[in-house]
């Protein structure tokens, strides 16, 4: 599938992932940047080094194609954010995530999912494993855990916390 800039660079903003075109324009060889304020209305210097650019022109100044060893790059956070990122983009009708925010802290967890949520909207079904019971619980809409003793799925009390769950919702 292939994307417009424009549809990925509003994703990338959804996910919290804009500053990843500046950084990686950055990271290229430096670019005149006069050039790039007077393309943009003007943005001011940083000693003559690089210049702290809206997302639409570091996009054009570095491209979206930059090939990297993005693990390297990029933070655990920011590889899950990636992956959720595309997950909206390709916008599935099932998905199933195993431990998919477990590299940020919860709230930062709860507000992506929210974002993913709201993103897919009523026509996906996600089943989401996780140990977080207690942040993912408002966000779906079923809850299982798998009974140690018999290693069955079981539906989830409201009121259990603990443990891992698989949770499913679906608008």
């Amino acid at each position: 599938c292939t994307y417009s800039d424009e549809r990925v660079l509003q994703v990338l903003q959804l996910v919290g992932l804009a500053h990843l075109v500046t950084r990686t324009s950055q990271e290229r060889e430096p670019v005149a940047a006069e050039s790039v304020a007077d393309q943009n209305g003007g943005v001011e210097q940083d000693g003559g080094s690089h210049v702290a650019l809206d997302i639409t022109s570091a996009a054009v100044v570095a491209g979206l194609d930059t090939t990297a060893d993005w693990s390297k790059v990029l933070s655990g956070g920011e590889q899950q954010r990636a992956v959720i990122a595309h997950i909206i983009l390709r916008s599935p009708r099932f998905l199933f995530l195993d431990e998919a925010t477990s590299s940020m802290s919860q709230e930062a967890s709860v507000r992506l999912y929210s974002t993913l949520l709201e993103a897919l909207g009523p026509r996906s079904a996600v089943v989401t494993i996780s140990h977080d019971v207690p942040g993912m619980r408002p966000l779906h809409s079923a809850h299982y855990a798998i009974d140690p003793r018999t290693r069955c799925l079981e539906e989830m009390p409201a009121a259990e916390e603990g443990g891992a769950a698989v949770s499913t919702q679906s608008h």
